[in-house]
């Protein structure tokens, strides 16, 4: 149902100033939308903080509305005393219209004003928005708003002139929406403002500067900034990729194809490890080819002619602040996973959960022996720009031989991190951590979807955890023999010391990932809690401890 507002402002008076208009919105809307990133919060209140007009004709406007969205306010982890924001800001473009709704979604209000019926509806699947956006990046305008004001800028060429024909919407499996604008180019709406530089927006620049031809064209931003100087990565456009989807689902469909041949095969021939047919070793092939593929996208950002982008020497100290993070991780991990309402039954078992983190005190005594056992070896390699949200999902496949078999794409960081983090460089074992941690995640997401077999639920997971294991181990194999023949300086040269260190951020992704899905998609926390037992496990198993 659509919000309803009664107001004595006419047409343009409410396209003036909005503010009336979006608290009528509603907080449903708000709590169910994919890329509000607080669903572990009570939305308390909605209003609007800034607003800037982007097109008007006779009957209609569109605008970008910054919506504030003040949640109840939060009580502080006992582990470490945070205390999160009580509000955020949302970027919200909408399309405010006079005339009868016609080929729309639903409203979002209904506005009864002086003289005029209108309609509010959500402006990024409409021609109109993708338009006015376009063509303010092409001229390099500055939009003023009540509260301080919108800056564009192209890059490189451009974006020539074109009208606007198609416009397609995705924003089901991610924080911010994406918007496929003719099959030619691609409007990302960062939907949470944050301050501080667009990660994604400065490595695109980059990489664009080096030559790397793996990843689309970038061809202009936009940036919100209020009066007091604060700058918010607030739009990014790029070029659009003809591509057959991402490596997720082409992985996801392998992980199924596989662990139902291994349950529906002989005992002895499941236990043959050498029994794989050769669709499984093209998908052996396609991981090591990720593989190569990230090696050269971390060569190529080694390579930007930057302050910001420099190697430089990972310390112990480093090290020290990766395990303390962990480490300060699990507790609050403990007290996130203890809210009331949670249930992770069927996606693994409770005893695997307790036995992980009741037993925390032997993990930090292993999470110390680590950093004592890395630390003492020698040098660490490198730490630089990278990725920062590396997954399979990242990838897609492309038939474009100049750009490679897959562009990577999204480099905007993990959106629960503080944008000044992501910016930092670190190493880029990370980025392979994530990648592996991706393969593990994407083989119980498979095996979560096959119940046609009730009574092996377990054995169902434990094919899972080999199948992303394997892919892992092919992955990390590609990468490691190419980053070998062109920069190995940036990994640590220690092959122990190595395998450590990438155990360690495997296990603070799995952990962000737990924090991840609780509050933005719940149904997934048993998933990503696997990760963190599989990883304290295999952790305990090389250390004996």
């Amino acid at each position: 149902m659509p919000g309803f507002c009664r107001t004595e402002l006419t047409f343009d008076e409410v396209v003036y100033d909005p503010a009336p208009i979006v608290p009528q919105i509603g907080f449903n809307r708000f709590q169910n939308s994919r890329w509000l990133q607080r669903k572990d919060a009570t939305i308390r209140k909605i209003s609007l903080y800034d607003w800037a007009t982007l097109f008007r004709d006779r009957d209609s406007a569109v605008g970008i509305a910054v919506v504030k969205v003040d949640f109840e306010k939060s009580r502080a982890g006992s582990a470490c005393g945070e205390q999160r924001p009580a509000w955020d800001l949302y970027n919200v473009p909408l399309f405010l219209t006079e005339s009868e709704p016609h080929n729309q979604s639903d409203p979002l209000v209904v506005i009864c004003g002086a003289g005029f019926r209108g309609y509010v509806y959500d402006a990024t699947p409409t021609g109109a928005f993708a338009g006015a956006l376009l063509g303010a990046v092409k001229e390099g305008q500055t939009l003023r708003s009540l509260r301080g004001y919108f800056k564009f800028d192209p890059i490189g060429s451009g974006i020539s002139d074109q009208d606007v024909q198609v416009v397609r919407i995705e924003d089901t499996d991610t924080t911010n929406t994406v918007i496929t604008v003719d099959s030619s180019r691609v409007i990302k709406v960062y939907r949470r403002l944050q301050e501080g530089k667009s990660p994604e927006i400065e490595i695109s620049r980059g990489l664009n500067q080096v030559g790397f031809t793996g990843i689309p064209n970038p061809m202009g931003y936009g940036v919100y900034q209020t009066l007091q100087g604060i700058t918010c990565p607030a739009f990014f456009i790029q070029e659009f990729v003809e591509n057959q989807g991402d490596a997720w689902n082409l992985l996801c469909d392998d992980a199924k194809r596989s662990i139902r041949r291994r349950l529906t095969q002989s005992p002895s021939r499941a236990n043959n490890e050498s029994g794989t047919d050769d669709n499984e070793a093209g998908f052996g092939s396609l991981a090591g080819c990720l593989g190569e593929i990230t090696a050269g996208l971390h060569r190529a950002l080694s390579e930007v002619q930057d302050d910001a982008f420099y190697p430089e020497a990972l310390r112990p100290e480093d090290v020290a602040s990766l395990v303390e993070s962990i480490i300060s991780s699990i507790p609050e991990t403990i007290e996130e996973l203890s809210k009331p309402g949670l249930n992770l039954r069927g996606l693994i078992p409770a005893s695997g959960v307790c036995d992980a983190f009741m037993q925390d005190e032997s993990v930090v005594g292993c999470l110390k022996k680590v950093q004592d056992i890395v630390t003492g070896i020698g040098e660490l390699g490198m730490k630089t720009r990278i990725h920062g949200d590396l997954h399979l999902g990242q990838f897609l496949k492309t038939s474009d031989k100049a750009s490679g078999p897959f562009v990577i794409i999204d480099f905007e960081g993990e959106p629960l991190r503080p944008v000044c983090e992501r910016r930092e460089k670190q190493s880029p074992l990370r980025d392979v951590a994530g990648m592996m941690r991706s393969f593990e995640y994407s083989g119980y997401w498979a095996a979560s979807g096959i119940d046609d077999f009730p009574g092996h639920k377990e054995h169902v997971m434990e094919l899972a955890r080999e199948w992303g294991r394997r892919r892992g181990d092919e992955f990390l194999k590609g990468y490691l023999d190419a980053i070998g023949k062109s920069c190995a300086f940036l990994l640590p040269r220690n092959r122990h010391s190595l395998q450590l260190l990438l155990l360690c951020f495997r296990l603070e992704k799995a952990l962000y990932e737990v924090k991840y899905e609780l509050r933005t998609r719940p149904s997934r926390t048993g998933i990503a809690l696997r990760g963190v037992v599989d990883t304290i496990t295999e952790i305990r198993s090389i250390l004996d401890c």
